[in-house]
């Protein structure tokens, strides 16, 4: 690592007060943000290479708090019907397999990548495969092999093992992974495996990222199983707690919203899944009781991207219809939420999130002399209501360019997208010849080059 210094841009730094700097500059030394100020202030004394960002907006790298990058397959597959996950999306993860999700995986974070995604928070299957991919691409992340006990695609007693020693394998073994544990929701995992998880990570300092209060089948389940909502349940099991990183969270009561705030509990707010479900979060009310709340993009299938711009101009957009209110949600709590919560309930607010010195050098370069930016009356409000992926012109992890003059310099994309498309073929091939029935999801002439190809 070298030392580098970006300079003439309109630097975002998205810190507690918002701060812009015209002609800005950040200087960075060994994948570390030294300092960060106006052009002239740094231009003279630093020896390093320059990066001219005249007429660009340069950011923190955004950080995803909830994912599953290695759900590509699903894309565009299960729109406009009911209960997809348990119908559709489980079927199909039932024929997955380690390679599977290695390739699947890489195609995902390459997509985050170019999306000034530089960390995502990732639960899923075989995730030392995908851990192995978001190394190799130069992404960070926060780490979860899925743990399911009951209902899912993959259960048994030997899970709980597995989500353990994937934290064991990987904790200190790549500086850009941060393994966790990651149980699927409270109508898959038995109270007693959450207790044991929920002491595992306060004495091991990590979080437990869970799915919760997601969809009206878990709902219902938890009902049935324990007789009560699922936020009731797991506050009286003692699951809750600032361990809790919990995703979703739409199905709510006023009571169980002041029991998430009682208890430090962190939400994560996924709009593009809400929305394709037909039911937003109350994430108005949360923040307003005092809830820490984030935001993420969750999977390749109820959103169909991995594009955290998008989902935080939908954030607010939804909350606006939810509250009946222009005011709701307005453009500095959904900064707060992406740049300063979504790193703060993974414990690394201190690393990640904004641009100040002492923080990894996790930066987006961002075009402003294009159609879509001109005028720039509003920074943050361009940003949020206007820019687009298309708009990112260079990425930095740790101070390293993995993507300049909008090419990939980390990982050979072409290879990539190959490589993806046919591993996309061989597990839709495999879940076809169990579930015959998921033929009805894909068009006649994709179902015909799937099993015949």
């Amino acid at each position: 690592m070298g030392e580098l210094l970006i300079t003439n841009g309109t630097i975002v730094t998205m810190d507690a007060a918002n701060t812009i700097i015209r002609d800005g500059a950040v200087h960075i030394r060994d994948g570390k943000i030294v300092a960060v100020g106006t052009t002239s202030e740094m231009a003279a004394g630093a020896a390093a290479e320059v990066f001219d960002a005249r007429g660009k907006a340069v950011l923190p790298g955004l950080v995803d708090a909830h994912t599953h990058i290695a759900m590509v397959p699903f894309r565009g597959l299960i729109h406009d019907r009911r209960d997809i996950l348990y119908n559709v999306v489980w079927p199909i993860e039932t024929s997955l397999t380690a390679e599977d999700c290695y390739h699947l995986a890489r195609l995902g974070a390459l997509e985050a990548l170019k999306a000034g995604v530089t960390c995502v928070a990732d639960h899923y299957f075989f995730m030392d495969s995908i851990a192995t991919a978001v190394a190799e691409t130069g992404l960070r992340g926060f780490l979860g092999q899925t743990i399911m006990e009951m209902g899912g695609p993959l259960t048994g007693p030997e899970q709980l093992g597995a989500g353990i020693e994937f934290w064991e394998r990987w904790q200190g073994k790549n500086d850009r992974i941060a393994p966790v544990l990651a149980p699927h929701a409270p109508d898959t995992v038995s109270p007693a495996w959450l207790k044991e998880m929920k002491a595992f990570a306060t004495g091991h300092g990590t979080v437990l990222h869970m799915h919760l209060a997601q969809t009206k089948w878990e709902i219902q389940k938890v009902g049935e199983m324990y007789g009560k909502t699922s936020v009731r349940h797991l506050s009286d099991a003692g699951i809750l707690g600032p361990e809790i990183v919990a995703a979703h969270c739409i199905y709510l009561g006023e009571d169980e919203i002041e029991l998430l705030a009682a208890t430090g509990t962190n939400v994560v707010y996924c709009p593009s899944t809400h929305a394709f479900s037909g039911r937003v979060a109350p994430v108005v009310r949360m923040l307003d009781q005092g809830v820490r709340v984030g935001i993420g993009t969750d999977y390749v299938a109820e959103n169909d991207d991995h594009n955290l711009l998008e989902e935080m101009r939908l954030a607010t957009m939804l909350q606006k219809v939810v509250c009946g209110d222009p005011e709701a949600l307005p453009t500095a709590q959904v900064v707060t939420m992406a740049a300063r919560s979504n790193p703060a309930m993974f414990g690394a607010a201190d690393r990640l999130g904004t641009l100040a010195a002492g923080k990894a050098a996790d930066l987006v370069v961002l075009n402003l002399d294009t159609p879509r930016m001109v005028p720039l009356t509003n920074t943050l409000n361009n940003i949020i209501y206007a820019a687009s992926e298309a708009d990112i012109e260079a990425v930095l992890v740790d101070g390293e360019f993995v993507i300049k003059d909008r090419t990939v310099l980390s990982v050979d994309e072409s290879e990539i997208i190959e490589a993806a498309r046919k591993s996309c073929t061989s597990l839709l091939r495999r879940a076809l010849r169990k579930q015959p029935t998921l033929q009805g999801y894909l068009d006649p002439y994709v179902y015909d080059e799937i099993m015949h190809s």
